[in-house]
């Protein structure tokens, strides 16, 4: 388990390192300026292929210091996507499980942001896919010991794919079962009906005109959406203002301490002890996109151990594996942006001290990629497909989850 907690920390600290440098907009890789620890302007002149820590480092703050405007977005497409597989014995029989799923969360909104919230979302389009693929288990557990539960051995291959499409306060669907899926709704709704073909869900209670007309009596005058972009905008701008202020007020500051082994150095120091620890380089810059690249291994807990000691680095002192991110972001928005993160050998790692007695696992891969793009364009459903819907009525099922 102490394995287990040490990957998703190197995971979480990978992600939020991502988050840091979604903060802008430009089309230029040079040019661009940061602050210093001490208020200076610092400017770096171009952006560039690098393995020096502390010119990743100063290329990091400075995309970190510009500008965006979110306002000014139409459409947004989130994107994630996990693939993996385990093989192995279990017993005397081989299993070999493998699974691909995708999930996207995508919105279409209007150019103009000052407008009713009631109008803004009527204007809006909002989409869900859940796509799952590969030969899993049957049966899966879900309690604290799952690993040790599972049977590997008896599989099921899945194909199941669920779409959803807001649009003018309806909600449509587009539905890709398998029976078994079907049947699994079974005493719920009869799904069977809108299974492969295009969906409407009715029974909604008090219907789509009651909740728009809620959203236009109870909100519409308290709401203003120009203002709430470009209050975001100026939360993102300041966030690091008020972080850095926070810090100023610490009665420790500049000393180090068992709590914040981190204290003794500057801001940009920290950052330069980032990129070494997680060997960040700069590989590529095409256009307006910069590629980062990522690795953690054993040498990393050996440079957080020289530069934090001992009891830093204890929270991975189990850790034998090899972690490995790559970010392409695109600088001309700020906003688009594709995160791949790969620790099969990792997993194969806790599998293993996991894993029922006498189940032994020979390899694991797993791959996870979030991609955000402001440029693809969202799926929507045509004026015939909304047409010839097929209506699914959920008002059993709503009157019981609201009894």
């Amino acid at each position: 388990m102490k394995k287990l907690l040490s990957i998703l920390l190197i995971v979480v600290l990978l992600v939020s390192l991502t988050i840091s440098l979604i903060a802008c907009d430009s089309d230029e890789l040079k040019g661009l300026t940061y602050k210093d620890e001490n208020g200076n302007e610092v400017t770096v002149k171009k952006i560039k292929k690098t393995d020096d820590p502390e010119t990743v480092a100063a290329d990091i703050m400075a995309l970190a210091s510009k500008e965006e405007n979110v306002a000014a977005l139409t459409q947004l497409l989130i994107t994630l996507d996990v693939n993996g597989s385990i093989a192995g014995t279990q017993g005397e029989t081989a299993f070999d499980n493998n699974v691909n799923a995708n999930v996207q969360l995508g919105i279409a909104c209007p150019a103009d942001k000052n407008q009713a919230l009631s109008e803004f979302l009527e204007a809006s389009d909002l989409y869900l896919k859940l796509n799952v693929s590969g030969k899993l288990p049957k049966t899966i557990p879900l309690d604290d010991d799952l690993l040790e539960k599972i049977d590997f051995t008896q599989t099921a291959n899945y194909n199941e794919k669920i779409e959803a499409f807001v649009d003018d306060y309806e909600i449509y669907t587009k539905l890709a079962l398998s029976d078994e899926a079907v049947a699994s709704f079974e005493g719920l709704l009869d799904v069977s009906s809108i299974n492969n073909k295009v969906g409407k869900v009715s029974g909604i209670p008090g219907g789509t005109a009651m909740i728009k007309n809620l959203i236009a009596t109870k909100l519409d005058s308290k709401v203003d959406l120009g203002k709430a972009f470009a209050d975001y905008n100026s939360w993102l701008k300041g966030g690091k203002a008020i972080a850095e202020a926070a810090e100023d007020d610490d009665e420790g500051e500049g000393e180090a301490t068992e709590a914040d082994p981190t204290a003794q150095y500057t801001e940009f120091q920290n950052l330069v002890n980032i990129v070494k620890i997680f060997h960040i380089q700069i590989t590529k810059t095409k256009g307006s996109v910069v590629t980062f690249e990522a690795a953690f291994n054993a040498d990393s807990v050996a440079q957080i151990k020289a530069l934090y000691g001992d009891k830093a680095a204890e929270e991975f002192s189990e850790f034998n594996g090899n972690v490995t991110a790559t970010l392409e972001l695109d600088a001309k928005t700020m906003v688009d942006f594709t995160l791949t993160l790969n620790c099969g050998d990792l997993l194969k790692e806790v599998f293993q001290d996991e894993v029922a007695e006498g189940t032994t696992i020979s390899s694991t891969t797993a791959s996870i990629t979030i991609s955000v793009s402001s440029q693809t364009t969202v799926p929507t459903l045509t004026a015939e497909e909304k047409e010839g819907a097929t209506a699914l009525d959920i008002g059993a099922l709503a009157s019981m989850l609201l009894s």
